[in-house]
């Protein structure tokens, strides 16, 4: 993954414990970088350094050999600018949840006023509002652990390390973390490094993933979660094709031009039926809506039709219409016209009583009625409709094509799958 801008810059580094037993290497030649608001999880083998790297990255371990820089600056030892995370919450029993919060700002001198509203907001945040004067022994582990991160992140760390600091709970505990974690991380955007034992929580949960050897631990890979799974489980190219197969059948659908050619196709035949399939929906709503005596006539047959599932429609239509443009559009639109036409109803039949009132008072007729209530009052149930209606007439469109075509994404996908081409179907999807 390309990144703009290297928050952490890890070059060379090396660990080497002096023990009674003669010298232990920790940590052996580690080379890699993390960008600005990435999240990198580093997995490998217990003793295989994983901690030992949190540690000098922390500034809290100095390393034997090679240098760890954080926005270009050497750390050389405990920095202000990293918030840590560790396998236990750490928390101190005598100080009040929103006193452990504060820990950082009290031991760096930042103005415990100023940062006391930084402290509430971030607990409300990881979902701990109305706790800021308990105890840690008033809360469950999940929660202390929440306390951990927020304090980790209350005086705006450049850089957010984490050791395990899940591995002490329970699975389901520790699964509703993982959530909260990644929601956290969404609102922050922090430059996190993860530590863990868990694949699946690191696929889950990272951008990257860093594999490391048994020690010394050594870099083995730097691989992007979609590659990490693959080749963690083995899975077979023919089932899940790893994403450096995947782009290279992209590059080559581009470059040939093949792509671009039934992509075009497949764009008319949505754009087409969208237009047909909402501007039918959209006048048959307004006059199902407006007009008592079509609605008594049609809406059973409405109600009828949408019960359908129309994509199974499209070989009958395909069968109709043919091969070419015409059936596509029409699938696209068949599909596309329910979305309009029930949003039109529901935005047109939902004009507050009290406002026609008014309006009648005014003595307006229905045709201003409907032009300056009815119609602004649907304008955003109709946008709403038109939101969906596109997306199904892609669908439409493309499961026509499915069925029977001579160009358009579908009928290339469809080919692939005679060919087993996995990777070139991930490709185009």
């Amino acid at each position: 993954m390309a990144v703009a801008t290297e928050a952490i810059t890890v070059r060379h580094l090396s660990k080497t414990y002096a023990t009674r037993d003669g010298a232990v290497a920790a940590l052996e030649r580690t080379t890699f970088s993390v960008g600005e608001g990435e999240f990198v999880a580093v997995v490998g083998p217990s003793g295989c350094g994983k901690s030992t790297l949190l540690k000098i990255l922390a500034g809290i371990l100095a390393s034997s050999s090679g240098e760890a820089l954080l926005r270009g600056t050497l750390i050389a030892g405990p920095r202000r600018d990293i918030g840590v995370v560790f396998q236990s919450p750490v928390l101190f029993p005598w100080r009040t949840v929103l006193d452990n919060v504060l820990l950082p700002v009290d031991v760096q001198r930042l103005g415990r006023q100023r940062h006391e509203q930084v402290g509430v907001d971030l607990l409300a945040l990881v979902g701990l509002e109305g706790f800021e004067r308990k105890y840690p022994w008033e809360l469950s582990g999940g929660m202390q652990q929440r306390v951990a991160i927020t304090r980790a992140l209350v005086h705006d760390p450049a850089m957010l390390l984490m050791d395990e600091p899940f591995g002490a709970l329970d699975a389901m505990t520790r699964e509703h973390m993982n959530l909260e974690l990644q929601r956290i991380w969404l609102e922050r955007r922090k430059t996190v490094l993860f530590i863990t034992h868990s694949i699946p929580e690191a696929v889950f949960l990272a951008d990257r993933v860093l594999v490391m050897t048994a020690r010394p631990g050594r870099l083995l890979d730097d691989i992007g979660v979609w590659e990490a799974v693959v080749r963690a489980f083995a899975i077979p190219i023919f089932i899940l094709p790893p994403p450096s197969q995947v782009a290279m059948a992209l590059y080559r659908g581009i470059a040939s031009g093949v792509y671009l050619e039934h992509l075009q196709y497949t764009l008319l035949e949505t754009l087409l039926g969208f237009i047909v399939g909402s501007l039918l929906g959209f006048f048959l709503g307004t006059a199902v809506a407006m007009n008592r005596w079509v609605e008594f006539f049609l809406y059973p047959y409405i109600v009828m039709f949408q019960s359908l599932p129309k994509v199974a429609l499209a070989p009958l239509i395909v069968v109709w219409f043919g091969l070419g443009l015409t059936s596509k559009v029409i699938n696209a639109a068949l599909v596309a016209f329910f979305p309009l036409l029930v949003n039109t109803m529901v935005g047109l039949k939902s004009a507050d009583e009290d406002r026609v009132s008014l309006m009648r008072s005014l003595a307006a007729s229905d045709a201003q009625i409907f032009w300056m209530l009815r119609l602004p009052n649907a304008l955003p149930f109709v946008m709403a409709g038109l939101d969906v209606a596109m997306i199904f007439a892609l669908i439409g469109a493309i499961v026509a094509e499915f069925v029977g075509a001579q160009r358009g994404l579908g009928m290339l996908i469809q080919s692939m799958n005679f060919n087993m081409d996995v990777s070139g179907q991930f490709s185009i999807l």
